[in-house]
């Protein structure tokens, strides 16, 4: 363990793709958790929106993928995740064996599957982790969080979804 004197490993730092109207609090939310987080968004205005606040803002999904041991996504669609994870410049070539992809978005059953082959090719990780209840919800960290996936992974990366859920 690496904790210095408290005995307690460093709590892993997160990546967030999708820092939009749900995103943006939800990442907040697991900074705000002691977690140390680099953000990236396509938006340069969703990038702006983070400054000032405890969350480093990357310039590229590659940046991202590099500095994280967990890459969490709140992305609009399947095409989207495809092109983030899986794309040219996506996450899946910065990311190493033992990282996690948790996809908080609402996405094809096929299309997160082939996701997840994919990644465990490349010895990473993935937890389908869509969210219910808004920006409201998101806002309060109290979103619904319906998770799937190896039961170890999401043991290991519980605190990360309790952060923004109910």
């Amino acid at each position: 363990m690496n904790g210095g004197d408290s005995g307690t490993a460093p709590l892993p730092t997160v990546g967030f793709v999708g820092v939009g109207s749900i995103g943006r609090p939800m990442c907040l939310k697991i900074a705000k958790g002691g977690f140390p987080v680099v953000a990236y968004d396509a938006s340069p205005r969703a990038r702006a929106g983070l400054e000032g606040t405890r969350v480093e803002v990357a310039g590229s999904l590659a940046e991202v993928a590099r500095a994280a041991k967990v890459c969490v996504l709140s992305l609009p669609n399947s095409d989207v995740v495809e092109e983030v994870v899986l794309g040219e410049g996506g996450l899946l070539g910065g990311l190493s064996e033992g990282d996690v992809v948790i996809d908080t978005s609402s996405s094809r059953p096929s299309s997160t599957r082939e996701v997840a082959r994919r990644l465990a090719r490349k010895g990473v990780g993935m937890l389908d982790a869509p969210v219910s209840g808004g920006v409201p919800r998101a806002e309060e960290g109290n979103l619904a969080v319906m998770v799937g996936g190896e039961e170890g992974i999401f043991e290991e990366h519980r605190a990360v979804l309790e952060a923004f859920s109910a």
